[in-house]
């Protein structure tokens, strides 16, 4: 396997680690106060949580996509990583369900597959602009 692939890869699955650690950490010493509706402003502003949760797995969505394009045809790559991201996510809302310090939410996971859905279309965006994969330097 050459590093061209490799890279991609390790890439996808160090953030993997990271989303996961964070998704069963204590959000309060990190996150400021949230009011009833999950944002820190307070009427129909979306929270500091749900952009986490968009950041998050767009970024995931975006290298699982490099991951499995260096591996396959790029339409059945996009589509593989918004899959796998979702599912990371449903299963992450799973793992946080027993979790005292954290809360399943059918909002996180729609915020989650949103998330892959952006991260894969800006990376589709990217290579049609630059006319080449983010990963091939």
């Amino acid at each position: 396997m050459a590093a061209a692939t490799r890279r991609p890869r390790r890439l996808a699955v160090a953030w993997l680690a990271i989303v996961l650690l964070a998704s069963v950490v204590d959000p309060s010493g990190v996150l400021p106060a949230q009011g009833a509706n999950g944002s820190a402003g307070g009427g129909l502003a979306i929270g500091l949580d749900t952009w986490l949760h968009l950041g998050a797995y767009s970024v995931l969505a975006w290298l699982l996509a490099a991951a499995f394009d260096a591996s396959g045809p790029r339409r059945g790559a996009a589509l593989l990583a918004v899959v796998v991201a979702f599912a990371v996510g449903v299963g992450v809302e799973i793992i946080q369900a027993p979790i005292a310090a954290r809360t399943a939410s059918i909002a996180d996971a729609v915020a989650n597959a949103v998330g892959a859905v952006v991260g894969v279309a800006a990376r589709t965006a990217w290579e049609r602009v630059v006319g080449a994969s983010p990963s091939e330097g």
